[in-house]
């Protein structure tokens, strides 16, 4: 039975890098590069906020702190989960879950005045991005022929620096 299953893998690999790259499949690595785009921004950003919201709230070490690392928290959960969710769900379910919970959650956290809801709401956004993160990177390398895999995963990540 497993060696089936190995066979069946080997054939699904060899089908897709048979593969012509597309405008479609251009455009779903497109698409999955501008959510991890979007989303790393995101988590780049607070660097900056933190800055200008300890001299409008007069926040101390600790707290920004909290502030700056709740959706990093979230992150590294939400990816140490991705692999079991999306062997449970699939990729796409969990994909659109995620970018849902992220938007939704960022949205709904800048509406806020609390710094307890805010960091709820980010470590919560944070969930989301981190499932999103290990299907955004293997969606559009597994698009990718084999000779070009590592230029695809530079330009995307490139991108972020």
């Amino acid at each position: 039975m497993q060696a089936s299953n190995l066979q069946q893998e080997a054939n699904l690999i060899s089908r897709m890098e048979r593969m012509p790259l597309n405008k479609a499949l251009l455009t779903l690595v497109g698409l999955l590069s501008w959510c991890w785009v979007m989303e790393a921004f995101d988590l780049g950003m607070i660097g900056q906020v933190v800055a200008v919201l300890k001299k409008i709230w007069d926040l101390d070490a600790s707290t920004l702190g909290l502030l700056g690392s709740c959706s990093t928290a979230g992150v590294v959960i939400g990816t140490a989960s991705a692999g079991f969710l999306t062997d449970r769900f699939g990729r796409k379910r969990i994909l659109l879950w995620g970018v849902f919970i992220f938007t939704f959650f960022t949205l709904i956290g800048s509406l806020y005045e609390n710094l307890a809801w805010i960091v709820t709401m980010r470590f919560i956004g944070g969930l989301g991005a981190g499932a999103v993160f290990p299907i955004i990177a293997d969606g559009a390398e597994i698009t990718m022929k084999i000779g070009k895999k590592g230029r695809a995963c530079f330009t995307r990540s490139g991108v972020l620096v």
